[in-house]
């Protein structure tokens, strides 16, 4: 029981939830300092906590998820052992836990603050829509995602009481967007004809050749690296020096590896894959962390 609850909630989808640190990032040696002791604790716990809140509120949406598509599911190679889809779990079973998972989301996120809850009660209702329509309607479904991330952002930041910068929230809302399509063509890729019957919205995809598909995504990713490089020029709250435009060649660097991957091996189906068990992903992230906060150190 334990083990098909486990696999139903997904542990390596968790990782997206890390999102909500980036606002700690950004504000480091402005809202905080590693001398502040005082601060840092109440600091770092609010972002944990407003991760935790994330992730069981996610763990929600996939029982709910897994329940409404558990027939689609069924036609695909992979899903079809999913806990709910092949019958291991029961549905009642996996109601009641979606509903404690709510419970306890709103508990911890209400534990910080009420802004948090109501990011956490946005996020909710959002994916409730996915999961019922959206995810169906091309383009809706994808933005819907892109959308989830951006909430994630602002959220760590209502969190930690810090002022969240409009650009970083269009960087993220591009740079969702490119991982969501990248999946999405993957998806085609990998399932050839038998895609749409586990995923009704790709037939529509299915629609574009690959190399329009590749062309798509790619000017995303352009998108994602322009907006990206003007947040570093024009933020109010970085160095005024520009020298956050050093983090651009990494972010580069990061995508067009990402990119790599999702043409070369069709992996942008599990984008949590690429980035955990690649090294130059894992080694690209470190590295963007360790310059931004040397950045910030220095010249803030």
């Amino acid at each position: 029981m334990f083990f098909y609850i486990l696999t139903t909630s997904r542990p390596s989808q968790w990782l997206k939830n890390f999102v909500v640190f980036i606002p700690v990032l950004f504000s480091f040696n402005e809202s905080w300092v590693f001398n502040g002791q005082d601060s840092l604790g109440a600091l770092f716990l609010n972002a944990i906590l407003a991760f935790l809140a994330f992730t069981f509120i996610t763990i929600a949406i996939y029982f709910i998820n897994d329940i409404l598509d558990k027939d689609n599911d069924r036609k695909h190679p992979i899903k079809k052992t999913r806990p709910i889809s092949s019958g291991e779990l029961a549905i009642r079973k996996a109601i009641y836990v979606s509903v404690s998972c709510i419970f306890i989301a709103f508990s911890i996120s209400l534990m910080v603050n009420l802004d948090l809850a109501l990011a956490i009660f946005s996020y909710f209702i959002l994916m409730l829509f996915y999961s019922y329509f959206l995810k169906e309607i091309i383009f809706l479904d994808v933005i819907s995602i892109a959308l989830g991330f951006i909430i994630r952002v602002i959220a760590g930041a209502l969190a930690i009481s810090v002022p969240i910068s409009s650009w970083i929230c269009i960087c993220m809302l591009f740079g969702a967007l490119f991982i969501a399509f990248s999946k999405r063509l993957s998806e085609i890729w990998n399932n050839g004809d038998g895609a749409s019957l586990q995923r009704p919205v790709l037939r529509t995809y299915s629609r574009l050749n690959k190399k329009i598909s590749i062309f798509g995504v790619s000017i995303i990713m352009l998108a994602t690296i322009i907006s990206y490089s003007l947040y570093t020029i024009f933020a109010t709250n970085l160095p005024m020096n520009n020298s956050m435009l050093l983090t651009v060649p990494v972010v580069c660097v990061g995508m067009m590896r990402y990119f790599y991957i999702v043409v070369k091996f069709n992996l942008g189906e599990r984008p949590e894959i690429i980035i955990v068990k690649d090294h130059v992903m894992r080694t690209v992230i470190i590295t963007w962390i360790g310059v931004v906060a040397l950045i910030l150190y220095l010249w803030r």
